[in-house]
């Protein structure tokens, strides 16, 4: 996943990739999650 574009929307191509390097032990599940979570930012409310 690493050589693949910055991906700004969720296709299902790309769901699907995701999903194969997880199965293919190419990447981990926190690693996804890391790349891919909103900034904690966006979790603060005024």
């Amino acid at each position: 996943m690493s050589n693949e574009p910055t991906v700004k929307r969720w296709t299902a191509e790309h769901k699907a990739a995701v999903v194969m390097d997880l199965f293919q032990s190419k990447t981990t599940f926190g690693e996804v999650a890391r790349q891919h979570s909103p900034p904690s930012y966006w979790a603060l409310t005024t």
